[in-house]
């Protein structure tokens, strides 16, 4: 049976672009990080959020690449795929054109973290709700999956999550957690 360890929580009591964590212990299994949050921005249905991690330090080299595989509102599968990024990207994100207090679901999965002899993946899974019910900006919803690699074989005790654009709202929320015994 898995064991999930509460390591930390950010909950923004004022707007921020980016919520970090450092010195992150290397005892567990795998990482999962939770997110409910909304993004300040009223020009778009949603914005992007990234991920950076590193060992000592974020990498902001072009390490990262990612596909993404989304269903949005009643309008047909899309998938977006990018390679050397200086971040994982397609995380979506909900802006404040979207329902009244609804914030975003996104469920990150770090496996094997803190192991040397292999890049590290990331599994990312999101939704971002919404009263629209046009296949156009501002859509009804969207769900995605999104499959990241970093590609380095250094543990990770960094992690960052920014917005792309404007900042996460105040009363966002942003936990981690250590899984051990999957």
């Amino acid at each position: 049976m898995a064991v999930w360890t509460h390591i930390a929580h950010a909950s923004l009591s004022l707007p921020a672009s980016s919520v970090s964590w450092n010195s992150i212990s290397q005892s567990y299994d795998h990482l999962v990080i939770l997110i409910s949050a909304r993004n300040s921005g009223t020009s778009n249905f949603l914005t992007e959020a990234y991920l950076r991690v590193g060992d000592g330090s974020v990498d902001t080299g072009s390490n990262y690449s990612a596909t993404r595989l989304a269903a949005e509102g009643s309008a047909s599968v899309a998938s977006d795929r990018e390679t050397s990024q200086s971040k994982v990207r397609l995380i979506q994100i909900g802006n404040d054109s979207v329902e009244d207090d609804t914030f975003s679901a996104v469920e990150v999965w770090i496996p094997h973290y803190a192991n040397t002899a292999n890049f590290k993946q990331f599994v990312i899974k999101g939704s971002v709700e919404n009263t629209s019910v046009s296949t156009s900006s501002p859509r009804a919803w969207v769900v995605y999956n999104v499959a990241g690699l970093w590609q380095s074989t250094d543990n990770i005790d960094e992690i960052q999550i920014l917005t792309s654009a404007d900042n996460f709202m105040a009363n966002s929320t942003f936990d981690l957690y250590g899984i051990l015994g999957v």
